[in-house]
């Protein structure tokens, strides 16, 4: 957090920290990383640092949570962000197949 901040005669500190949430093995995590590669993708599993808002409910109400979608995170709010309509469309799919696995459970 610093180096994003950080500026010559300026100080600062956060003002509290939150722990990732990570559930590697949970079976929506499962859904997800086979609906994945039934889309034909190869699935990367990433912690989503911050104050991403899974981050603060799925511990605090004992559920799953992923985060997925389309898209270079790196550029997620930021003025370059932008998002190809093949891989939204995709995203869909893979939805869709991860949802319907999720069912017959």
């Amino acid at each position: 957090m610093e180096d994003i901040i950080a500026k010559p005669g300026i100080e600062s500190e956060p003002l509290s920290t939150l722990k990732s949430f990570e559930e590697r093995y949970s079976p929506l995590v499962r859904a997800f990383v086979r609906a994945i590669r039934r889309n034909g993708a190869k699935p990367r599993l990433k912690k989503k640092s911050g104050t991403a808002d899974m981050n603060i409910l799925a511990p605090k109400f004992g559920v799953d949570a992923v985060a997925y979608g389309p898209g270079d995170s790196r550029l997620d709010h930021t003025l370059y962000e932008r998002l190809n309509l093949r891989e939204y469309l995709k995203a869909i799919e893979v939805l869709k197949t991860a949802l319907e696995e999720l069912k017959s459970i």
